[in-house]
């Protein structure tokens, strides 16, 4: 629905049933369902496309007080609040003080919908990107528990945006997302007019409003000072504008790169005579030169520094709970637009209350934290050297270790899913990546510090700790490998053992220490080689174990690290395919079985989202902060250990339900909620996958083993959904299906894959290794039977 088309004067009818009331005192919420269904079809609940909530209708509702006033109304006043996106109901009293109160609460409804007519206002006519960004500034102004979280200077910036000249915020908007350098008036003009014209006398009239407000700097060629370098000043300009100057001084050029090369040596030539006189007076060549160029350039202009500051924060801060990578890919904008055109939508209704960024931040002090620690973490992705990485790493342990206890406690008591927006776990998160650099660089002195920090982020209990047992072996290795040190490598390994990690964790940290006890050199001591075979004895999670298939295929030459390819040759021509494509194929062909898919995870996160899709996508009453935004493909707790916990009796039930039900009935309920959900939205339904493939699994596996499968994807919050095996096999004759694992010659599998297979042949599901080459068998550590 278009800003355009919005009766701002048409009322709404709202019953109580469908009013969500939340209480938000003493950071509890209590919400009642909100029905978001739309069967009558002539209401329209939100404006601008869904970005701000407003009253298309207003709302009546009775109610029968005790005592009622003969001057008084019978009806229970309500509106809709754009800031609490949800509905009010102020209701009367035969009290003195509460009614009192409800004019109190009148007036500021008419002010606060002063405050909503002038920004209508003022966005009308505008294109969507702008209005975007006029829709956070504007909720942000309107939510009292937002505003302390940007500084003073910002706030008071973001208040004078409706006082900038039309169309002034369209250039801010544009200039934001483009690099941070000057721009030439024409550049301006252009990204001023967009799709319309803009005069010439208007354009600046525009500029000097976004000046005198603080959003533009201005850059005079009258200015002495050398703001543009020589290089910054010749880029701006236009290749005929330098062939101008380069005539002007009797250069002789054709082509940009030619003018800018001979402006640079005529400015380290020597004054003459002739140049004296040419020039006016005794300036340099340099000096000459320089004022061509900014005569030329003319006035430039640029986002100030508060006015982008503001902007990128006030991003973080209204998107938060989105995947920040769209942010940093300057994809935000598309992103926006598909959702308002409806092609890539998100799971959550916009009926639906969310929480927002004052959930996390206490003050502005810790938003602030964050975003230093942000910052960094995007100059690490940024950088590329090894060097300059390794320099980050070393600076990030430093801060790390500079976090006092009482700020750390602060940060521990938020909520598991709430701490990817903390100091310390995003310097964790950069450490962590980090090790792989300074274990590339091979300097004593870095892989000293690999070790300080693995031993750091193991101390710590409450960053990220599902890698824990990844981080022990991964010390154990650099310890053994590049410091030479087996025994200390031993030690660390059973201290691995006896921490208490969970059982499937330990698989992990089992392939190290056999490693480390069956090396024939620079072996650990008897003692030591003793304690850690009693943990390797008790391992049956190997390859081995597991049933497998062997294929003799002679692969194509491969000139390079990529994947193998098989050639096949039939009656259609030559078929070239990739390892896991042949295997379909295989399988297909010896008649077993008669459809195939190379899905791995995705397949059994499908049908775990059409399963409990009511479970993962409905707020729980008494938590904040799982959903920040209605651009969250996920809840924030999702792939954390919390999430089963958030929802323990709801999941249990459902395993339950899934278990006694007849497969009839649970692919009708999945085929429902298919139906339900639009094709071009984002969340763990792939729709690669057909319904008709969907259902043909869910089919062959029966409901036991569909509840076996979904179990763990809920107990992990769907973490564990990598290391499914690559390929699906179904037979919808005879009911069979498998797993398989596709492996070449030269590959291994990771523990996560075997883990699932061993999980699948526990509970029933048959799964299989597909070894395909010409030396298959070679490898001591797979099932050669």
């Amino acid at each position: 629905m278009s800003v355009e088309n919005l009766d701002m004067s048409a009322p709404i009818e709202i019953s109580d049933d469908e009013v969500t009331i939340t209480d938000r005192s003493n950071n509890s919420m209590n919400t009642t369902t909100l029905n978001c269904s739309d069967t009558s079809g002539d209401t329209e609940p939100y404006s601008l496309d869904g970005f701000i909530q407003t009253p298309s209708k207003a709302i009546n509702t009775t109610e029968t007080p005790t005592k009622v006033s003969p001057s008084r109304s019978l009806s229970t006043p309500k509106y809709f609040s754009p800031s609490k996106k949800r509905c009010i109901s102020l209701k009367t009293s035969p009290g003195k003080v509460k009614r009192n109160l409800n004019y109190a609460l009148k007036d500021a409804i008419m002010v606060k919908a002063d405050n909503e007519n002038e920004f209508y206002n003022y966005t009308e006519g505008l294109d969507d990107n702008t209005k975007f960004l006029l829709t956070i500034i504007h909720n942000y102004l309107q939510d009292n528990s937002l505003r302390p979280l940007l500084d003073e200077k910002s706030a008071e910036l973001l208040k004078r945006s409706l006082s900038v000249m039309k169309p002034g915020m369209r250039i801010v908007c544009r200039l934001f997302w483009r690099h941070g350098v000057w721009y030439r008036l024409d550049n301006i003009k252009k990204i001023a007019e967009g799709k319309s014209n803009v005069e010439g006398s208007t354009i600046h009239e525009v500029l000097n409003s976004l000046i005198e407000q603080g959003f533009l700097d201005t850059l005079d060629p009258n200015d002495p000072r050398d703001i543009l370098t020589y290089d910054e000043l010749v880029d701006l300009l236009k290749a005929d504008e330098l062939k101008d100057i380069c005539k002007w001084f009797k250069l002789k050029v054709s082509k940009k790169e030619e003018a800018k090369h001979a402006l640079r040596k005529f400015c380290k030539q020597k004054v003459n005579i002739k140049s004296f006189f040419v020039g006016g007076g005794g300036s340099a060549n340099e000096n000459r030169v320089m004022k061509a160029l900014k005569t030329k350039v003319g006035c430039c202009y640029k986002l100030t520094d508060l006015a982008r500051t503001t902007l990128k924060e006030l991003y973080i801060l209204m998107y938060l709970g989105m995947d920040y990578s769209i942010i940093r890919e300057n994809q935000l904008e598309l992103t926006l637009l598909n959702e308002k055109t409806n092609r890539e939508t998100y799971p959550l209704p916009r009926c639906m209350v969310t929480d927002n960024a004052s959930v996390v931040f206490k003050d502005r002090q810790e938003f602030e934290g964050y975003l230093r620690a942000h910052d960094i973490y995007e100059e690490f992705l940024a950088t590329v050297e090894t060097v300059p990485k390794c320099g980050i790493v070393k600076r990030v342990y430093d801060l790390h270790n500079a976090i006092t206890e009482e700020q750390m406690e602060s940060y521990t008591n938020k909520s598991q899913w709430l701490l990817r927006f903390t100091p310390p776990y995003v310097y964790v998160k950069v450490l962590e990546e980090g090790i792989q650099y300074l274990k590339k660089d091979k300097v004593n002195e870095n892989l000293d510090l690999a070790v300080k920090i693995l031993t750091l982020l193991i101390k710590q209990n409450t960053f990220r700790q599902h890698k824990k047992a990844g981080w022990y072996s991964e010390k154990a290795l650099i310890v053994d490998k590049l410091l030479l040190w087996p025994d200390e490598a031993a030690s660390i390994l059973l201290e691995g053992f006896e921490a208490g990690l969970p059982e499937e964790s330990l698989e992990v940290l089992k392939v190290r220490a056999k490693l480390l006890v069956q090396r024939k050199t620079n072996c650990v001591t008897d003692s030591l080689k003793g304690k850690l075979q009693k943990y390797i004895d008790c391992n049956d999670v190997v390859e081995k174990n597991i049933r497998a298939n062997h294929i003799y295929k002679v692969p194509m030459c491969s000139p390079g690290r990529g994947k193998i390819k098989f050639e096949t040759r039939t009656e259609r021509g030559v078929n070239i395919q990739d390892a896991e494509e042949y295997c379909i194929d295989y399988y297909i062909n010896g008649g077993k079985y008669t459809h195939g898919g190379h899905w791995e995870g995705r397949i059994l996160m499908t049908i775990f989202f059409l399963l409990f899709w009511d479970i993962i996508y409905n707020s729980i009453q008494g938590l904040r902060g799982i959903f920040l935004s209605h651009y969250q493909v996920f809840p924030l707790d999702m792939f954390t250990d919390s999430f089963y916990r958030n929802r323990k009796t709801l999941i249990d039930e459902k395993l339950k339900e899934i278990k006694e039900s007849t497969i009839e009935d649970l692919i009708e309920k999945m085929e429902s909620v298919w139906n339900s959900r639009p094709e071009n939205e984002l969340s763990g339904i792939n729709r690669s996958i057909t319904w008709a493939q969907v259902a043909g699994v869910c089919t062959c596996l029966g409901t036991g083993r569909i509840s076996s499968l979904v179990r763990r994807l809920a107990l992990t919050g769907g973490r564990t959904q990598s290391g499914v095996p690559d390929l699906t096999m179904w037979n919808e004759l005879t009911k069979e299906i498998t797993f398989v694992e596709v492996k070449t010659d030269t590959d291994k599998p990771s523990i996560k894959q075997i883990l699932w297979m061993h999980y699948m042949k526990q509970h029933g599901v048959d799964t299989e290794f597909c070894y395909v080459g010409v030396n298959t068998t070679r490898c001591k550590a797979r099932n050669r039977d």
